[in-house]
């Protein structure tokens, strides 16, 4: 259709200008002005007609450039863009490249970790000038008529409190050695270095200044930490009332948080252990961590001393089980006195270590009742000791850890003397009659009568101690109680033996007799070649070599 009517509007035009031209020369004759203004008139009509005509061809001809225009800026961007992508691509890859040898060249440098040697030693220090930690002894004859040193429970319970407040001034001591560990640091423990954050285009930000802990206040960090953890656990099985390392933990686990993660978010170059944090952030953590220990320290060394729990003694009401036999607890429980009676004094006198199963200290021969409430006064007023039991050897110092025992061991030792001394009653109670009694070593045997040399014996062993010679009374106490356990002497011979320690004791309680102190000399010799005699796993001989210490300063 186009087509047809733009011939059709060319034929039109032509006929036109023929008209035109024969209209032009028709009056050009007769009048030369109009000529001239048809010849114009028409020259413009027709141009315009011409130009009208070529109009759809100069727009196709115009959306034909502006297309080509629009291409060749299409392709310049495109040209443009991909060189961009391909520069930040080239710059990206550098980055990372540069982050990537920060981090291997760290890693290859970074020394290996033991997790053991931050560990705090043993918390505690040597003994105190001055404190005693010398619980005293007393004879003591039980139902069975075997007599055993009992030593005192109060002097167990005021040891255990001056133990503990000891321990407490001693890890007030640690947190002031701490703080003055790091002040000692040069530059405050820090040192500069650069990093990166992770972002922007390329992936990481421009290099930052920062700093990063030195070798030594890292290592410090990680002391702090373990040292806090540790003493943490300490007070939290002797005193949860003592929270004043709670803040320093807390601290410390932060600073050791940052020890290990910013390698994950940041990039620096140099050990990667030793993270490179903005400036100032180190020292802010290590203010902080320092600012708790001296808190701490200022907090437990001026804790009032330590208050044990009270010593509480055993119900008198109390009733067994049905199926326990009265008699066999008591044999039991007799046993466990007189073996850990001669073990306290082997402790004390400091003849033999303290070893892990001295910290079994008898609450198991209570399982026998029905009563709980024998068992429940019994953990009470030894709160803590298995929680001790349990502590790993290098916790605290021997030290502590024997005074502690000691401490325990006294307060249990009395508790179930107690328990002893009412088993007739409970087995009353109980509706079970008398309990059979324990096999007894001494007393009345034939016509051999040894009860009076035994409280011969104790009577001087009580002036002995309170004359404050408490080392010898717990001396003689160990022989008079192995004499009595030797199963290979007759009766004669041990009543011949307890006289000689009834010699012994009389020497010791007078001091100033010289005839008592001869034949306590020659009556000590007798009982040790008697041990002798006997074999060196009896219980004199061992109690001789136990306390020969005490006994040639006797006489």
């Amino acid at each position: 259709m186009d087509a047809v009517a733009h011939a059709g509007a060319g034929w039109g035009m032509g006929w036109g200008i023929v008209g035109w031209i024969v209209l032009m020369l028709s009056v050009h004759g007769s009048n030369a002005g109009l000529a001239d203004f048809i010849f114009w008139v028409g020259a413009i009509g027709f141009g315009a007609a011409y130009w009208n005509k070529k109009a759809p061809e100069r727009e196709k001809r115009a959306i034909a450039e502006r297309h080509a225009v629009l291409r060749r800026d299409h392709l310049e961007q495109t040209r443009r863009r991909d060189e961009r992508q391909a520069e930040l691509t080239r710059r990206r890859d550098e980055l990372q490249a540069e982050v990537d040898v920060w981090r291997a060249g760290g890693r290859a440098r970074r020394p290996p970790q033991d997790d053991n040697r931050h560990l705090p030693g043993p918390a505690g220090s040597r003994r105190v000038a001055g404190r005693s930690e010398h619980i005293a002894l007393r004879p003591v004859t039980l139902r069975s008529g075997r007599t055993l040193a009992l030593p005192d429970a109060a002097q167990g319970r005021q040891l255990l409190g001056e133990t503990l407040t000891d321990l407490t001034r001693a890890v007030a001591g640690e947190a002031r050695r701490l703080v003055r560990e790091l002040e000692g640091l040069p530059d405050g423990g820090c040192e500069p270095g650069r990093f990166r954050r992770p972002g922007g285009e390329l992936g990481w930000e421009p290099t930052e200044a920062g700093s990063r802990l030195t070798p030594a206040a890292a290592a410090w960090v990680l002391r702090a930490l373990a040292w806090s953890t540790a003493r943490q656990r300490l007070f939290k099985v002797l005193d949860p009332s003592v929270v004043e390392l709670g803040p320093v933990e807390t601290a410390a686990r932060e600073a050791a948080r940052m020890l290990d993660g910013p390698s994950r978010f940041y990039a620096f170059p140099g050990p990667q252990h030793l993270p490179v944090l903005p400036e100032g952030k180190w020292t802010e953590l290590l203010a902080a961590l320092r600012d708790g220990l001296r808190r701490a320290a200022q907090g437990l060394g001026s804790r009032p001393p330590f208050e044990p729990a009270g010593l509480l003694r055993p119900p008198q009401d109390a009733r067994f089980a049905a199926d326990v036999a009265p008699s066999a607890v008591d044999e039991r429980l007799t046993e466990f006195l007189l073996d850990r009676t001669r073990r306290f004094a082997r402790l004390a006198a400091g003849t033999v270590p303290l070893e892990q199963s001295d910290w079994e200290l008898g609450g198991g021969l209570l399982d026998g009742f029905l009563t709980t409430e024998v068992a429940a006064r019994f953990r009470r007023t030894t709160k803590g000791a298995e929680a001790v039991a349990r502590w790993p050897q290098n916790a605290v110092t021997a030290d502590v850890r024997r005074r502690l025992h000691l401490a325990y061991l006294a307060i249990t030792l009395n508790y179930l003397t107690e328990v002893s001394f009412q088993m007739q009653e409970y087995t009353n109670r109980s509706g079970m009659g008398e309990p059979s009694r324990p096999v007894t070593i001494h007393g009345n045997v034939g016509a051999v009568n040894i009860a009076d040399t035994i409280q011969f014996i104790g009577s001087n062993v009580a002036a002995i101690m309170e004359r404050g010679d408490d080392r010898s009374a717990a001396a003689i106490d160990a022989l008079n109680a192995a004499i009595q356990q030797e199963t290979a002497l007759s009766d004669q011979q041990r009543a011949e033996l307890l006289d000689n320690l009834a010699d012994v004791s009389a020497a010791a309680a007078n001091p100033d007799e010289r005839p008592l102190r001869t034949r306590a000399r020659l009556a000590l010799s007798a009982i040790a070649n008697a041990g002798t005699a006997i074999g060196a796993t009896s219980p004199i001989a061992q109690a001789i070599t136990d306390w020969q210490h005490v006994y040639t300063g006797l006489f």
